[in-house]
């Protein structure tokens, strides 16, 4: 098992092709763990990139803010495949067919259920945001087009909740292993 920091130094392509605000960051920060001496080492991994992305989602020129995240460039690394996010909100349409296949169980704590449906709108619209598929001939994309949603309902339909009901949220979240 290598450092971490000769890996790193191993991939100078990779590492010049990761912009500098965040490069110069991971380099400080893998110094730091290495100096705790909590991380032995690391291991070079082979990631293989996804498969390019058909863009042909009719509204995916109103998502401003995916290229303001630069989300079409993060495309060519990750489109969230293996990746769970929680929506911690007032919960989600599962039957969404923008969020086909990809709908973890969640937990509703406004009616002590479990059936997160949203009743207000806000909560599938930020999923959408985070997850929407891409290439379907509809809507836009989320920013993770392929990610597993848990939906969590904490806010009734007037957008209103209890600082318990969000903490157990959050909690429910970290224990789905979001």
């Amino acid at each position: 098992m290598s450092s971490c920091s000769s890996i790193l130094n191993e991939n100078a392509e990779v590492s010049r092709s990761i912009p500098q605000e965040i490069a110069a960051p991971l380099a400080r920060s893998v110094t730091r763990i290495e100096a705790d001496g909590v991380v032995e080492g690391c291991e070079d991994g082979t990631v293989e990139p996804p498969p390019p992305l058909e863009i042909n989602d009719p509204d995916i020129s109103l998502a401003y803010g995916l290229n303001q995240i630069r989300a079409p460039e993060a495309w060519s690394i990750s489109v969230g495949s293996g990746c769970r996010v929680a929506v911690i909100d007032t919960g989600v349409d599962r039957s969404h067919p923008e969020f086909h296949g990809r709908i973890e169980p969640g937990y509703n704590f406004v009616a002590d259920s479990d059936q997160p449906e949203d009743d207000n709108g806000h909560g599938t619209h930020v999923a959408g945001i985070v997850g929407a598929s891409a290439g379907n001939g509809r809507g836009a994309a989320g920013s993770a087009p392929n990610c597993r949603i848990i939906p969590i309902k904490v806010l009734d339909n007037n957008n209103l909740g209890t600082w318990s009901d969000v903490v157990s949220g959050i909690l429910f979240a970290v224990d789905a292993g979001a």
